[in-house]
């Protein structure tokens, strides 16, 4: 495994940012809505302490299918860390010499490997209070090819952070990724599959959907459950972050305002929404 920071780190960089992150004013147009709500709060929204990813609108994708597309590129690929600036932007660690602010070079597909070892394994020893030495890799992760083509967004936040003492490695899956120059497979949309997730309620047994949706800044996995209830009267459904609610019609939980204040059926009605189904009891589909 061969890692080399480039000597022009600092010219590369820059024309990382000019290409791939919004100007201040554009960030202000774009986030209007989010920064006007937290500063209601009487927190300050600072512009240059926000996280590069913060400052990009590019697909949101699952963990797994951001190191699939790595191992797509062939030969290697630059990968850099958070700017350098923020106080805990962690560096690029190479034979003990941290590079913050450095642009390393390395293979793609034995970065894939790196990056998908470190943060499992990482998250495997927390779970038994340890924790991983010897580490190279930054916690948000910057990777692209020379020419900026593609882009790929390793971040240090999951989607189940609600599940991260109970189960830590499905947290881990839920790693918050974005992707930029690659190929995805045809947007489906809520209401193309919503025939379908009735048709398979509507049957008398139990079941399980696990489903994804993703826009530009947000991925969820989420599962949709269908039991029979404890007082034997008919079945129940919950979503598996919400467990602690079950909804007695599958109308009610679709209107339930359970993705951060918004229902399934809202989250459906929002620009650039990508809808996914991934198994059926288990199943891939």
């Amino acid at each position: 495994m061969k890692i080399s920071i480039l000597k022009n780190s600092k010219e590369i960089r820059q024309a990382f940012i000019d290409k791939f992150t919004m100007t201040e004013d554009e960030f202000r147009k774009k986030c209007r809505g989010w920064i006007e709500s937290v500063e209601a709060k009487n927190y300050s929204v600072i512009y240059e302490e926000r996280y590069l990813w913060e400052l990009m609108d590019y697909r949101a994708i699952s963990f797994a299918k951001s190191l699939e597309f790595l191992r797509t590129l062939s030969g290697d690929v630059y990968f850099m860390s958070e700017n350098e600036e923020k106080p805990d932007c962690s560096g690029i660690q190479v034979e003990g010499v941290e590079h913050k602010g450095g642009v390393a070079k390395m293979n793609a597909k034995e970065l894939a490997e790196l990056i998908e070892f470190e943060w499992n394994e990482g998250w495997r020893l927390s779970s038994l209070d340890m924790y991983l030495t010897n580490t190279v890799l930054p916690e948000d992760i910057y990777v692209f090819d020379e020419i900026m083509e593609h882009l790929l967004v390793f971040t240090h936040e999951n989607d189940y952070w609600e599940l991260e003492i109970e189960q830590p490695m499905k947290a881990a899956a839920s790693r918050f990724c974005m992707m930029h120059g690659f190929e995805l497979p045809e947007a489906v949309t809520y209401e193309k599959i919503k025939c379908m997730l009735e048709a398979e309620l509507s049957l008398d047994c139990s079941l399980e959907i696990e489903m994804s949706y993703s826009c530009s800044m947000y991925f969820r996995r989420f599962i949709i459950s269908k039991w029979y209830n404890e007082d034997n009267t008919g079945y129940e459904y919950w979503f598996d972050f919400d467990a602690d609610t079950n909804y007695s019609t599958w109308e009610e939980a679709e209107n339930a305002k359970v993705f951060n204040e918004l229902s399934l059926k809202e989250v459906s009605t929002l620009k650039g929404v990508r809808f996914d189904l991934i198994a059926i009891n288990g199943n891939k589909v």
